[in-house]
């Protein structure tokens, strides 16, 4: 399904919304991901987290044209 809403909020935020519908190999076409995206997403052994990890990128990317990379936190709980 793909991107089912953005929509403008108060205090210039913007809310995105996903339908995650797609396998991980068409998120993986829909945005050239860096290096470090995709060592990151190795780490991750469920396939719907590997599919939100990207759906959170690829959202990113459509919000905000600044955007380059989201860094993880190392001590992350996940």
């Amino acid at each position: 399904m793909g991107l089912f809403e953005l929509k403008d909020l108060p205090n210039e935020s913007i809310l995105g919304i996903w339908h995650i519908t797609e396998s991980l190999p068409e998120l993986l076409k829909i945005k050239i991901f860096s290096a470090e995206e995709l060592d990151s997403l190795s780490t991750f052994a469920n396939e719907h987290r590997k599919k939100e990890f990207l759906v959170a990128r690829i959202l990113l990317e459509k919000i905000s044209v600044s955007y380059t990379h989201l860094t993880l936190p190392t001590n992350r709980e996940v």
